[in-house]
């Protein structure tokens, strides 16, 4: 037996606030320099606690000013936004949103830089004609509608406290929605493609944020507590460009396109180009490699080449340091990585990244190629059965989709 679930419209109510958190949390770990701090379900200073109404989110920015946040869901968005929603009396015959609103902001105009209505739902045809940019535009109001003039007027005072309010308040209409996952699903690609966060640090954060609502007294954030609750995989990269003079030719151009059109193929296979020291095997594969770009073609790189100029060179020979740097490589191709590229990279096997990459490379029709150069280098500066284990993790047995070229020295 099943029954409709009264509690509903309350519990995805404070769903989506919580989000609406998150998203901001997520906009500040971009922009660190943006506020203090950021506070659920407060009152931001001791004026008249009980009769503020903006207190969803409160954060305070690096002028000290306000940004005051007020959110509500609709549980069918298509439910317009009329002006009565705003102007008529509340519950009980209490005051009317608007109304709410500037008697939150008339005593902390001075402290407030902005203020915002967050709502999935869309307004009606007779608000939406009188926003610009999300404010509302009182001179076109009280130019074409002296009625809804007057009502907005009456709740808020006079014409001069309505001009200062309305200059700060901004109305934002027809955002995600949460259901159908609408609303997570764009905050998380946020915190992903942006911060290289983990889905698992921002399910915790989010979580986080919840409990914080809950509280009985809540307090401030800092970013610092926003990044513990959040967790970021952002694997260091090595170094991987190698310079290609301007006059630089093909040894043979025929050669050239042989190599080309196999790389194409996606079938895959191995390449071992080897020459003398110094012959220029290193500055080709740095021009192929570009090559492969103009085709559209995705290749990951490692260089083993000792430059004199490397400040830490023996990075390049250590094997966990290259694998940590191919995975940062793997991940700028979130596409291809799927929900991989959201997870922590630390205990994945790079045949993982490789082998997912690739069949996401195949499915369209193309390769993955993966270049290792200066394999004379490895052995010459480094272990031997370094450079086997690295072997052994990247070449991956699998049908088509993945090249491996390897240089070697004679």
């Amino acid at each position: 037996m099943s029954k409709t679930n009264i509690s509903s419209s309350l519990r995805s109510g404070f769903a989506y606030q919580n989000y609406w958190g998150l998203r901001f949390c997520g906009e500040w770990l971009a922009h660190p320099e943006q506020y203090q701090w950021i506070q659920f379900e407060t009152c931001p200073d001791e004026t008249a606690p009980n009769k503020f109404y903006l207190d969803d989110i409160v954060c305070l920015d690096r002028d000290d000013m306000y940004h005051l946040y007020q959110v509500k869901q609709r549980q069918n968005s298509s439910n317009q936004w009329k002006w009565d929603d705003f102007l008529n009396k509340g519950q009980r015959g209490g005051p009317s949103l608007l109304s709410k609103w500037a008697g939150s902001l008339l005593t902390r105009l001075n402290k407030t830089k902005c203020a915002y209505f967050i709502t999935n739902g869309q307004a009606d045809q007779e608000i939406d004609k009188y926003l610009s940019a999300g404010f509302l535009d009182l001179t076109q109001i009280k130019s074409e509608s002296p009625d809804l003039y007057t009502r907005i007027i009456k709740e808020v005072g006079d014409e001069s406290k309505a001009a200062s309010i309305l200059r700060i308040f901004q109305f934002r209409f027809d955002q995600e929605n949460l259901s159908g996952d609408e609303l997570e699903i764009a905050i998380r690609r946020y915190f992903y493609n942006q911060l290289n966060a983990t889905a698992s640090g921002v399910t915790n954060l989010y979580h986080e944020i919840d409990k914080a609502c809950l509280a009985s007294v809540t307090r401030p954030l800092d970013i610092d507590q926003i990044r513990k609750w959040c967790e970021f995989d952002v694997p260091k990269p090595l170094e991987e460009s190698f310079d290609v003079p301007s006059d630089f030719e093909f040894f043979d151009e025929t050669t050239h396109q042989t190599v080309l059109t196999d790389l194409k193929n996606p079938e895959g296979g191995i390449k071992v180009f080897f020459g003398k020291p110094g012959v220029g095997k290193s500055v080709y594969l740095s021009k192929l490699d570009r090559e492969l770009a103009d085709y559209g073609l995705l290749s990951i790189k490692h260089h083993y080449h000792i430059s004199p100029v490397d400040a830490n060179p023996q990075e390049r020979l250590n094997t966990d340091r290259i694998i940590e740097a191919i995975k940062a490589q793997c991940k700028i191709h979130r596409r291809e990585l799927g929900d991989l590229g959201n997870k922590d990279s630390h205990n994945i096997p790079i045949r993982d990244y490789i082998s997912t990459i690739a069949g996401a490379t195949r499915a369209d029709g193309k390769p993955l190629v993966i270049i290792v150069d200066g394999l004379d280098h490895a052995l010459r500066y480094g272990d031997k059965s370094e450079l086997a284990s690295f072997l052994k993790e990247v070449c991956v047995p699998q049908s088509g989709g993945e090249h491996f070229d390897s240089v070697g020295g004679k």
